[in-house]
């Protein structure tokens, strides 16, 4: 027995070393992997410290040796989209990834509209039509830590009937439509939770970087202060759940009482940074075109801070990918008529969404037409996907397509009214509907009057019979407004409101 014992503690210390040994990669180099195009692509994982190490691609041999922690790097030079390949890293072991291409790598982030699935959608044909091995899909898993990881869950898979409905349904649109205008693969990242508030998506070096940001730490603390009472109420009650027999949990449930759940801990996905320790950490640097992001409505009710948050969180995540300028889209918040709102909270928030244009290489898809009243899901994702991929289309790749509706540019007055020109992009003002309505107009006291509507060329002239002197203008301002202005490329006009300067 005793020598049984030694050889068994042998074969588990030899295993042990051997599991050390090997070398690993980074989470996104997969089998069906999409390397980003014509940009430096650096490969990354781990291996036993001072292990050689060697990866292959095409026609590229590059070596290196881990340091010591164990970490390795190496960089392949600017590639071109091509036949699928192998790409073998060797050390101690070898590890050979299968079907890899090199196309557009694209980051999609946010809360729930961006996790919204194409399965949701309910639209068996989407599905049925899904077959494109150019489009891959790698779906990060969820996670939250108290600290920055190495490490994600996740897979890619290639666009099928077989695999597309678990794809983030945005993304997918926007890939579809970016693969085939471009001709080349198109990889998706997916990082994005349901009810996710943006402080979660930023790092906790971004959340230090401005004081104003302190209060976001604030509100946390006051939560963990909770805590160590809550998880003792939380222990009892799952004591009492687990001992209860069949009749006395039915008895609860009908009062509405089910097994309880664990308080929020330093590693809850409302923790400040944990979504961004756990779900975009483990991902930097591996080369991107750009981000698109998807985010807002958990923040709905604290807009005054969202906008600067939202810019800090951009500037971040773009440094640590190392380009200052690169490709940030994203999804103003849609028409939603929340019942937990006042009635402005959402238009409050899209202005806030907006400032991040002042950022350079941004891009705002303006949805406030297609949401639905009733849903803050809406299932209408080719036309929020398409949107974003005309963004990406014309700002990133140069192409010809018209990627906004209209903008307000200035405000004049006009007698008794106002006159409020428009960047059209090279298109006229149209109006959905007659008389056309979404325009409010106020005098110096701040009081709005809905306002009958001309227009004149590229600009609109708004007037009320209520208001003598008007000062200021607002469009579309409201949870689920009327936006009746958009050009006759059939793209809505982005709310705002402006006052004439005294």
């Amino acid at each position: 027995m005793k020598v049984r014992s030694i050889f068994r503690g042998a074969a588990i210390v030899l295993l042990s070393v051997q599991g050390l040994a090997d070398v690993k990669l980074a989470p996104l180099f997969a089998d069906h992997a999409v390397l980003q195009r014509r940009m430096d692509v650096p490969v990354w994982g781990r291996a036993d410290a001072g292990e050689a190490v060697t990866v292959k691609f095409r026609e590229h041999s590059v070596k290196t040796v881990a340091d010591t922690s164990g970490r390795w790097r190496v960089t392949f030079p600017p590639l071109e989209a091509g036949a699928p390949t192998e790409l073998v890293v060797s050390g101690k072991n070898v590890v050979r990834l299968i079907d890899v291409v090199v196309g557009e790598v694209w980051l999609c982030g946010g809360q729930s509209n961006m996790a919204f699935r194409v399965e949701e959608m309910e639209r068996p044909d989407v599905i049925a039509e899904a077959t494109n091995d150019q489009i891959r899909h790698f779906a990060v898993g969820f996670a939250a830590a108290a600290t920055p990881s190495e490490t994600a869950a996740g897979s890619w898979k290639i666009c099928s009937p077989a695999t597309v409905a678990k794809f983030t349904a945005s993304g997918y649109f926007f890939a579809r439509d970016l693969q085939a205008r471009l001709g080349v693969p198109i990889g998706l990242v997916n990082s994005s939770v349901g009810g996710t508030q943006i402080e979660s998506w930023m790092s906790a070096e971004s959340l230090a970087s401005n004081p104003a940001f302190a209060m976001v730490n604030e509100r946390w603390a006051a939560v963990m202060g909770d805590y160590p009472r809550l998880q003792q109420d939380y222990e009892a009650a799952l004591a009492w759940w687990e001992q209860a027999s069949g009749r006395q949990r039915l008895e609860s449930a009908k009062q509405n009482r089910r097994k309880p759940l664990p308080p929020r801990s330093s590693a809850h996905r409302d923790a400040p940074a944990s979504l961004f320790n756990a779900m975009i950490h483990p991902l930097v640097p591996y080369a991107l075109r750009g981000m698109i992001f998807d985010q807002g409505a958990a923040n709905a009710t604290r807009t005054d801070e969202y906008g600067a948050l939202f810019r800090a969180m951009i500037t971040d995540w773009r440094a640590r990918w190392g380009d200052a300028e690169q490709p940030f889209y994203f999804i103003q918040a849609r028409n939603y008529r929340d019942p937990l709102s006042p009635g402005d909270n959402r238009a409050k928030l899209r202005e806030a969404q907006a400032s991040a244009l002042a950022l350079p290489a941004t891009g705002m898809a303006v949805t406030i037409d297609i949401g639905a009243s009733d849903d803050p899901h809406p299932r209408n994702k080719a036309e929020e996907g398409g949107r974003l991929a005309r963004l990406a289309l014309a700002k990133t790749y140069g192409e010809d397509v018209t990627f906004s509706g209209p903008v307000f540019r200035g405000l004049k007055k006009a007698g008794g009214a106002l006159r409020v020109e428009f960047e059209t992009f090279g298109h006229e003002l149209a109006a959905r509907a007659n008389p056309l309505e979404g325009f409010e107009i106020a005098a110096a006291d701040g009081n709005y009057f809905p306002a009958s509507v001309r227009i004149e060329g590229r600009s609109v002239v708004v007037a009320s019979k209520e208001v003598v002197a008007p000062v200021a203008v607002r469009y579309a301002w409201g949870d689920d407004p009327a936006c009746d202005l958009e050009s006759d490329a059939k793209l809505p006009t982005a709310p705002f409101r402006a006052e004439i300067l005294r």
